[in-house]
């Protein structure tokens, strides 16, 4: 699974990669992080990571209660309109 992390002297780059578990000479266990590639905003990086993870790669929005029919029931009601 991919994940972003901050990193840069001031916390304001974010690079996206993987953990994956490595071994020291002594044979204990340690996690190792694998860069991908490095952003310098959260959404980028963000829908980077939603993109390498399989999803569409697009920032993530809010659902909005005149489009969405369920949640506005004065959307149904025949001559409603709105105020404005």
């Amino acid at each position: 699974m991919y994940v972003y992390i901050t990193t840069g002297p001031t916390n304001s780059e974010y690079q996206v990669g993987y953990y994956t578990t490595k071994y020291s000479y002594d044979g204990k266990p340690y996690l190792a992080f694998n860069s991908e590639s490095t952003h310098h905003t959260i959404k980028a990086a963000a829908a980077r990571v939603n993109y390498l993870n399989g999803g569409t790669g697009e920032p993530q929005v809010r659902p909005n209660a005149y489009a969405d029919t369920w949640r506005n029931p004065y959307k149904n009601t025949p001559g409603w309109q709105p105020h404005g």
